[in-house]
C-alpha cells in the first residue's frame, strides 16, 4: 500500500513544476508587453524622408484633379523631417535642378497638425495629418502662409518613404 507521505511528496513536486511553468509563462508574457510599449510616437513616425508622390484637389467633396508630383525624369520632391525639429524641403524644377527650402517643423499630436516654416522667409504651411503609417503619410493643406483653405476645398498630398 502506498503511504500518504509519498502521495503528498509527488503532489508537491507536481505543484512546484506547475508553479515554475506558470512563472516562466508570465515572465515571457511580460517580455512581449514590453515590446508593445516601445512603439513609436506619431512624431517619431514623421521623422525621416517623405517623397511627395500624389497631389489631389477636391471641390465640394468631389475629386477635381489628381497628379503625380514627380517632375518627369527627376527624383521625387520630398520633405525630410529631422529629430531636432529642422526640415529640408527639396523641390525639383525644369532640368531636374533642385532647391532646398530648409527650416523647421512641428507636430501637435492632439490636433494632428503638422507645421512647416521656411528659414529664408518664414513661409508657413499647416497641414492636417489624415493618415500616418510607417511608410505612408496623407496630409491636407489647411493654412497656406496665413491663408486659410476654405472648407469646401481639400488639397491633399500623399507621401511615401
Amino acid at each position: 500500500m502506498v503511504s500518504l507521505s509519498k502521495i503528498f511528496k509527488k503532489m508537491k513536486k507536481i505543484v512546484l513544476l506547475a508553479a515554475f511553468a506558470v512563472l516562466g509563462w508570465s515572465l515571457n508574457s511580460c517580455k512581449s508587453d514590453d515590446e508593445v510599449v516601445t512603439q513609436k510616437s506619431e512624431k517619431e513616425l514623421l521623422e525621416g524622408k517623405w517623397n511627395m508622390v500624389t497631389g489631389e484637389y477636391y471641390q465640394d467633396g468631389e475629386l477635381v484633379y489628381s497628379e503625380d508630383l514627380r517632375e518627369e525624369g527627376c527624383e521625387y520632391d520630398y520633405y525630410h523631417f529631422y529629430q531636432d525639429g529642422k526640415k529640408d524641403e527639396i523641390l525639383h524644377y525644369g532640368g531636374c535642378e533642385s532647391e532646398n527650402y530648409s527650416g523647421i517643423w512641428e507636430y501637435n499630436e492632439a490636433t494632428k497638425e503638422l507645421k512647416t516654416v521656411d528659414a529664408d522667409d518664414d513661409y508657413t504651411m499647416i497641414f492636417k495629418v489624415l493618415n500616418l503609417e510607417s511608410s505612408t503619410l496623407e496630409i491636407q493643406l489647411i493654412n497656406d502662409d496665413g491663408d486659410i483653405v476654405p472648407e469646401q476645398v481639400k488639397m491633399l498630398m500623399i507621401l511615401n518613404r
